[in-house]
């Protein structure tokens, strides 16, 4: 509301800005993804703000992904409660939909909420597609890949019983990055793009889960770890080799991906999260690349993955029990477009 109402309305602009100027990101897409914890038809004329704030953020990413909204929270008594009902939930995509596409030329991708349970996301779904929809947000909000492989399941069933498989798109995002990571780990299993043999097209990397909820005053005080544990666990980059996440002053090859991305660690101890995410993405990129070789060859990708010691007989399962054969359709953005 208040960006909405503001003269210059900086809401996003300097970080898509500075990511947008001459250097290595300049002829690279940037992405914004939003999520509105809150119900917006709580608000007084909600129309006129979602109106105002989509059209502020149309001119800011790259790729239109309707913000997700924040179905439950938790309330005083640290009870999850719904509050934004699901026909809430559709009418304000529709909504959001039609803002954004007026007089657009950018992809536009639905968000499908998995809060509301597996059944309710098969109908969901089934209006989306009915509607016309054919490219989809799964907003993981900071779990990890197998939770929500039901949920992948049903999508893939569902499209490919309609036969569109060849139009839809599935983006994946807010992946949590590893499952479990703990502050003393040297390294630890990945979750984030693991989700591409499980079906998901686009993978938008790397986010920690929200903390915290409730009454702030029945939470424990924080207590920050140290600086240089703190820097070098948010630092972490991703080991090929072994699909695992590694602290950069334990990873093998920390000096070359410094060198190939033109990183410092000067950088990363100024920003550790972002720079990591920043060579992680392209060394996914690559790697997904990798991929695809193997399945234009007649390789086997699962005989692949199964040599990664960190993915586990679990894993293994239940890439097995929802690719059925070999994934084909993986894409990178640049490959989207």
């Amino acid at each position: 509301m208040r960006e909405a109402d503001h003269p210059e309305a900086r809401f996003l602009a300097d970080s898509y800005d500075t990511l947008k100027r001459p250097g290595i990101l300049e002829n690279k897409m940037v992405v914004n993804s939003l999520t509105l914890t809150f119900n917006p038809f709580t608000i007084p004329t909600p129309e006129e703000y979602l109106r105002s704030i989509l059209h502020i953020y149309h001119g800011r990413s790259d790729l239109l992904l309707i913000p997700n909204l924040k179905v439950k929270r938790y309330n005083e008594r640290q009870r999850s409660e719904v509050q934004v009902q699901e026909d809430e939930f559709r009418r304000y995509v529709d909504l959001a939909y039609e803002i954004l596409n007026f007089r657009n030329s950018k992809p536009i991708f639905v968000p499908v909420p998995l809060k509301y349970g597996v059944r309710r996301f098969q109908s969901i779904l089934s209006e989306y597609l009915g509607t016309g929809y054919r490219n989809f947000w799964l907003d993981f909000e900071g779990s990890n890949t197998t939770s929500k492989a039901p949920y992948i399941r049903t999508f893939h069933d569902i499209v490919d019983t309609q036969g569109l498989g060849e139009e839809v798109i599935l983006y994946g995002s807010n992946i949590r990055r590893e499952n479990n990571p703990h502050l003393p780990d040297p390294r630890c299993p990945a979750s984030d793009f693991l989700t591409a043999p499980l079906g998901i097209d686009i993978i938008g990397v790397n986010r920690e889960p929200q903390r915290g909820g409730g009454d702030p005053g029945s939470r424990r005080t924080y207590v920050p770890p140290p600086i240089e544990e703190s820097t070098q666990h948010k630092g972490r980059l991703l080991d090929r080799d072994d699909y695992t996440y590694v602290k950069y002053p334990a990873h093998s090859r920390s000096d070359a991906l410094f060198d190939k991305y033109h990183i410092t660690e000067d950088l990363i101890r100024v920003n550790p999260k972002f720079y990591a995410n920043f060579i992680n993405t392209f060394e996914i990129n690559e790697e997904l690349a990798h991929h695809r070789t193997l399945v234009d060859e007649n390789e086997s990708l699962l005989g692949y993955l199964g040599t990664k010691p960190s993915i586990n007989p679990k894993l293994m399962k239940a890439f097995e029990k929802i690719v059925h054969g070999e994934p084909v359709t993986q894409r990178t953005l640049d490959g989207f477009f």
